[in-house]
């Protein structure tokens, strides 16, 4: 879009869809549409076709009218959370599910839409056309009655992109979906790859939320489509439903949770959990109750030291080729006649150690998870230390040492007592946050120019009470809650929350993930 013709009009650019760029994106639409004056609703019964969800494209007028009412509660909903603390906010706004808009907005803006008002061009890059849901990767992995593409959520229907037509707005909001890698953030300009060529795109206010990096199934690499994450999760579906015995390392969050999962599916394999005993950063209650929880499940967790590390090329030799988890690491069993038996090695401060040995005539699959890997970019004045795996951030998420880029979630960096988990509510309440900044820096300059958008006031990160939600299996799991502590009764909690895989969370926040739009037979041709 070229908004040249009017020295007011700004661009506005998130950089990653996930947990973080997703809410920001979302709110600071709906924020600059509130504020500009906008009265247009999403609503089923709409003349607009950007404006009606995909969720109405079939049925009759009266589940319309329920839709467009449900659509109504939503959006008072999200109105009234602006004025609530930060985490009962995103608690009230992950009651409902979010709607699927059926706009495409991965084409151009249309320049000439904004009959002379300013332009807020709002664009989310992301590597992919699709969110890639990590939290539920453990379900889709190993169930084999979940489909790949449930982890999938197409992000060109997060927002409705239809212009103003109230007549009422004093500005008009653009937004867009943008598929392409980044390259740096620049003074003004982000630099992305797009079709293996270079491109720079204005970016008068910028957020950095390209999370971070994990070992496959947790996460997939960048250049990565829909049809090669689909085949790596069959594939690892189809190793656990073979392999005799399930060794997952890392004994965090994703380690239990995973292994929770194949001892639900597959309750007469043997499943081990290599790690320490700590599973979190929630005290002692809270690795008891994992640990009583494991030993529920009949899963062995054999313990590791801090210093120690299980070496992985020394017990199983080399993994797979490409990047760590692209392939299953499968290892067939065999007759003891043909070898010595498989051994686990511990690397330590004093050489290798032997943690255990394996009957060598099961066939193993190894599972990483451990080890998070840096997601960040160069940014154009950035004050903090450039080869820190995070951006140092000011209490109101802004990056140290520039002017208009933002951060939120595992890339953004907090100071001191203010320094947050990598956890996914934690990543979207910031999202939230800097969604608020954008708005109330993009208002005022758009109204009064950007002397008057660098004195805004801005909002400021608090900490936030613990809160976590850890399943072992569909039926079985460990629960924090804010205030109280690690529950009594945390399975419950689990079961509630996490009991379908955690998929709850994505709908409030994505829609409907590209297996429900398929199954529904109600996708635009451009998904």
């Amino acid at each position: 879009m070229d908004s040249s013709s009017d020295d007011r009009s700004i661009s506005i650019v998130i950089l990653g869809g996930g947990f973080a760029g997703a809410q920001c994106y979302k709110h600071v639409v709906r924020h600059l549409r509130r504020e500009a004056g906008c009265k247009c609703a999403a609503s089923a019964c709409s003349t607009d076709p950007a404006l009606v969800p995909v969720d109405s494209s079939n049925g009759s007028r009266a589940r319309h009218l329920v839709e467009s009412a449900v659509h109504a509660v939503q959006s008072r909903l999200d109105a009234f959370a602006d004025h609530l603390p930060p985490l009962p906010a995103h608690v009230m706004r992950s009651a409902l599910p979010a709607p699927t808009f059926r706009s495409s907005l991965t084409r151009e803006p249309d320049p000439t839409a904004n009959r002379g008002r300013p332009v807020v061009a709002v664009t989310l890059v992301n590597d992919k056309p699709d969110a890639y849901y990590n939290v539920a990767t453990p379900r889709v992995a190993v169930d084999p009655a979940v489909a790949p593409t449930r982890l999938l959520y197409p992000l060109a229907g997060l927002v409705p992109d239809a212009a103003c037509t109230c007549g009422g707005a004093m500005w008009d909001v653009l937004p867009r979906v943008r598929v392409a890698t980044v390259v740096e953030v620049g003074d003004a300009r982000v630099l992305l790859r797009e079709d293996g060529r270079e491109t720079s795109v204005r970016a008068d206010l910028c957020a950095v939320t390209l999370g971070s990096g994990y070992p496959m199934p947790g996460k997939v690499p960048l250049e990565w489509d829909r049809g090669a994450i689909c085949e790596m999760l069959n594939r690892y579906k189809a190793a656990t439903r073979a392999a005799d015995h399930v060794l997952v390392v890392g004994s965090g969050v994703v380690g239990v949770e995973f292994v929770g999962q194949v001892k639900t599916d597959y309750p007469d394999k043997r499943v081990t959990l290599v790690g320490p005993p700590s599973h979190g950063p929630w005290g002692t209650r809270f690795n008891e109750s994992v640990a009583k929880a494991l030993d529920r499940k009949g899963i062995v967790h054999l313990r590791t030291r801090p210093g120690e590390r299980l070496d992985l090329a020394a017990s199983f030799g080399a993994r797979p080729p490409g990047p760590p988890g692209a392939e299953p690491w499968f290892l067939p069993g065999y007759a003891p006649a043909d070898g010595a038996a498989r051994t686990l090695l511990l690397r330590t401060p004093g050489g290798l150690v032997a943690l255990a040995h394996l009957d060598p005539r099961e066939s193993i699959l190894v599972v990483e998870a451990t080890g998070t890997t840096s997601m960040n970019v160069p940014v154009a004045g950035y004050a903090g230390d450039p080869h820190a795996p995070a951006l140092d951030v000011d209490p109101t998420m802004r990056v140290m040492g520039t002017r208009g880029v933002f951060a939120a979630g595992d890339v953004a960096q907090l100071p001191g007592e203010l320094k947050a988990g990598k956890l996914a509510y934690v990543a979207m309440i910031q999202g939230a946050l800097v969604a608020r900044n954008l708005a109330a820096v993009a208002r005022a300059r758009v109204l009064f120019g950007s002397e008057a958008a660098d004195r805004v006031k801005l909002d400021k990160w608090k900490p936030l009470p613990d809160l976590a939600v850890v399943s072992v299996g569909k039926d079985d799991g460990v629960a924090v809650l804010p205030y109280v502590g690690t529950v009594p009764l945390g399975w419950v909690v689990s079961r509630v929350f996490k009991g379908d895989g955690g998929f709850h969370s994505a709908a409030a926040l994505y829609g409907k993930s590209l297996a429900e739009l398929e199954e529904a037979h109600r996708v635009p041709a451009r998904y």
